[in-house]
């Protein structure tokens, strides 16, 4: 079989074990555990799980058997995983990762091009997107961005405590990497199989892409609701200017709705503006911006109405408009 399992009880309601996963080259982990209440209805325990120091190409292997890319890049770097369940029903996941790369999987080929179509059109390879949605981008979807090497483990863990807790998913921990590799790669599958092998190609784009690449396609293909993919188009859509013209405002309220775009057009739509709360979130992430000119984009929020000049049913006619070709 592709994992074993071994495990001696004690007398005190503790037990303990070893657990080996895959069929080659095993990954080992070692388990105890102990029942700290049991009822009819319920059965708490303590649990940890720990895997010792290992190749992280080993845990592909053992954790990723439905991965392609791990069986074809050339994946480098060691990692530790400790895995603790408390009597709370709290799950903690602490990862040690160090020297993860990865190559092989063609990624360099977006160094010079984009890809041939986003949504379904073809695109026009942009790279201006002014100053403030590239910025607001950031503030919303992946705010240590600059400083992740394509995946953020903190991340992960905060999401994985607080989503537990909410026994839903409340909070994601997709980097601007991964979700560019979604894009363009792996697509939507709600699966750990996908997970896994968005951030292999994450960790590939980090090393052939760079940060400034990266943000430029994720800003050329990332779906912004109501059929539109792009930034450009949906400033077009939007607000009727292109990208580049946006202010801080404006670029706040487009950056927001990324995390739920469908919805938020469909919010906008009705209501005339999305989600007051997470704009002024994203406004108040917004770096290396000061906090007197946060606060000033966060009173522009409240005060303007974020559609001035395009009509408040975008079902009726779209405002956008595709770029004008060089020299035009």
């Amino acid at each position: 079989g592709a994992s074993r399992l071994w495990l001696a009880v004690g007398g005190d309601g503790g037990f303990a074990g070893s657990i080996e996963i895959g069929t080659t080259d095993r990954l080992v982990g070692r388990y105890e555990g102990r029942d700290v209440e049991a009822s009819d209805v319920a059965r708490r325990m303590t649990l940890a799980i720990d895997f010792d120091d290992a190749p992280i190409a080993r845990y592909f292997r053992a954790f990723g058997a439905t991965v392609p890319e791990a069986r074809i890049a050339d994946i480098g770097g060691h990692a530790s995983l400790a895995i603790a369940l408390e009597p709370s029903m709290q799950v903690r996941v602490e990862p040690v990762v160090e020297g993860f790369t990865v190559s092989g999987l063609g990624t360099e080929r977006l160094a010079g091009r984009l890809p041939d179509v986003s949504c379904g059109r073809p695109l026009e390879g942009r790279t201006d997107f002014g100053r403030w949605l590239p910025l607001a981008v950031i503030a919303a979807e992946d705010q240590r961005y600059r400083e992740h090497p394509g995946y953020d483990l903190d991340e992960l863990a905060a999401s994985l405590s607080r989503n537990r807790r909410a026994a839903r998913v409340e909070r994601g921990a997709s980097t601007i990497s991964q979700q560019l590799a979604k894009l363009l790669f792996v697509g939507s599958e709600r699966s750990v199989t996908r997970k896994l092998r968005e951030v292999l190609y994450a960790v590939e784009m980090e090393r052939t892409l760079g940060k400034a690449r990266m943000l430029a396609l994720y800003l050329s293909v990332v779906p912004w609701g109501e059929g539109v993919c792009g930034a450009d188009a949906a400033a077009w859509h939007y607000y009727g200017r292109a990208v580049a013209a946006l202010g801080p405002a404006e670029a706040v309220w487009l950056a927001a709705m990324l995390h739920g775009p469908d919805a938020e057009a469909a919010r906008w739509r009705a209501r005339g503006c999305i989600d007051v709360a997470r704009a002024t979130w994203v406004a108040n992430g917004l770096r290396p911006t000061g906090p007197r000119a946060r606060a000033r984009i966060v009173a522009t929020l409240r005060t303007l109405p974020p559609i001035a000049g395009v009509p408040r049913d975008l079902t009726a006619r779209s405002a956008y408009r595709p770029r004008p070709a060089a020299g035009s």
